[in-house]
């Protein structure tokens, strides 16, 4: 939602245009995750029976609602993205609360408490690289980089490779906010001014910065991965390898295929 506020583009789009590449990262990890169990020899869980099946499927039914909301709410025009945000927020605690009985009033506070200790770090960071864009706004940074850019090629796949790099570098050392907010400005009308699609580069762009989520060293993922599992954080990263390259092989994917992102939003929305 951030990348589509800053570039000014559809966000609707961009949900849908993330809908055939989160496909496409589920097989992939799934065959990722298949040959890891192979390997290692993990135990086989008995199948579960149709009953089973059924069953589980009745009992998350309410959950799996939550992302009708979500899209329905944009693509119907009933609720802007952020308001469907707040409506699937406000779902989510009545079902925790009232529905499945997880979560209590003392639960809900300790929640509030710590999210907003964690929004105070995050709007602390965000406001470091606000000071920081504005400097490169002042400094004349943006056009510089896409004279800079468009001096080593006109070639749009070529461009792309080199951001694509960049992007990746980037998210192991800085969280995805400040990197959005330091970067669309830049990469998008180099890119865009090419011909390239936004709806693409935003989906391109949100898969590279969930990438640097699971790369040391400021990588959120690996290290609540490691808190929950009670495992080092080297274990954790070093075994995540082999997802990451899955991931990355996806990322080159829907780089270089652009119709695997921009069918859907087309094709629902039109061009």
């Amino acid at each position: 939602m951030l990348i589509g506020t800053i570039a000014q583009i559809s966000i609707g789009r961009l949900f849908l245009g993330g809908a055939i590449p989160g496909i496409i990262m589920g097989l992939f990890l799934m065959a990722v995750s298949y040959w890891v169990a192979k390997r290692h020899g993990y135990a086989v869980e008995k199948r579960a029976t149709f009953q089973e099946i059924v069953a589980s499927f009745w009992e998350s039914a309410p959950a799996l609602i939550m992302p009708l909301i979500i899209m329905g709410g944009i693509l119907s025009g009933v609720a802007t993205p952020t308001e469907a945000a707040v409506l699937a927020v406000a779902y989510a605690l009545f079902l925790s609360v009232v529905v499945y009985r997880k979560l209590s009033i003392s639960d809900i506070y300790r929640i509030c408490w710590r999210m907003g200790s964690s929004t105070a770090a995050i709007m602390i960071t965000i406001s470091g690289a606000t000071l920081l864009g504005f400097v490169a706004t002042a400094e004349q940074m943006g056009p510089k980089l896409i004279q800079l850019f468009l001096s080593l090629s006109d070639n749009p796949h070529l461009l792309l490779l080199i951001i694509n790099i960049a992007l990746l570098f980037l998210g192991w050392v800085m969280e995805p906010v400040p990197i959005i907010l330091l970067t669309v400005s830049v990469f998008f009308p180099v890119l865009t001014k090419i011909g390239m699609d936004p709806i693409h580069l935003g989906v391109v762009m949100t898969l590279n910065l969930m990438i640097g989520l699971l790369t040391p060293f400021v990588g959120l993922n690996v290290f609540v991965t490691a808190a929950i599992s009670n495992v080092s954080v080297i274990q954790v990263a070093r075994e995540s390898l082999i997802f990451i390259a899955a991931l990355i092989g996806v990322l080159f994917l829907i780089s270089y295929v652009p119709e695997l992102v921009l069918w859907l939003p087309n094709t629902v929305m039109g061009k």
